[in-house]
């Protein structure tokens, strides 16, 4: 069996790194294959490197405000649906504010806002 392939990344302005880097680490510990793209990556940006690397699962993290995160699921929602990409699974970790807004954006199946248990993850 092929390891499931995780890119992750900062959103937007965001260049809070330490939550995704986190999350990257657990994924590398249950056998994972992992990328990241790193802080401040646009949403464009992002959806070529989906394009690119063709991850099972792409993890987005975003600290600063709700509106700002809504802003930026409005525009990657706008480039997936562009790019049709199908298949792609999308988890979010950020703030509480945030990961509200990520929650309202329907595009992630999965949201954590840092209080969940690291078994959780």
């Amino acid at each position: 069996m092929k390891p499931v392939k995780v890119l992750g990344a900062s959103l937007g302005a965001c260049v809070h790194v330490a939550g995704i880097q986190n999350f990257l680490r657990l994924c590398e510990g249950e056998g994972c294959r992992t990328s990241f793209l790193g802080p401040a990556v646009e949403p464009k940006a992002l959806v070529e490197a989906i394009e690119r690397d063709k991850p099972d699962i792409v993890a987005v993290s975003y600290r600063l405000s709700p509106e700002g995160a809504e802003r930026l699921f409005q525009e990657l929602a706008k480039e997936i649906g562009r790019k049709k990409l199908g298949g792609v699974r999308f988890v979010f970790g950020g703030t509480p504010p945030a990961a509200k807004a990520a929650e309202r954006s329907g595009l992630f199946e999965r949201v954590f806002s840092g209080r969940e248990p690291v078994e959780d993850i």
